[in-house]
């Protein structure tokens, strides 16, 4: 159990995916969250926010990022 959870991996309607102590964990998970084998994902895009909500960064399914400042 995480008691340090600083960033999370969440869905665009805010609906948490998973939380991370890292920023490094949370945008590794955000890469492999479409390529790791379960084909039913609710979504295409998948958030990498911090403990402020602020969105670091968004990634789809297709592997491509937009950053905090293209955001």
């Amino acid at each position: 159990m995480l008691h340090n959870v600083m960033y999370e991996v969440v869905k665009p309607s805010g609906e948490l995916i998973k939380g991370f102590e890292t920023k490094e964990e949370a945008e590794e998970y955000a890469f492999s969250y479409f390529n790791d084998g379960h084909e039913d994902r609710s979504t295409s895009v998948v958030l990498v926010v911090d403990i402020c909500n602020r969105c670091l960064i968004a990634v789809n399914g297709a592997g491509i990022c937009l950053t905090e400042k293209e955001l």
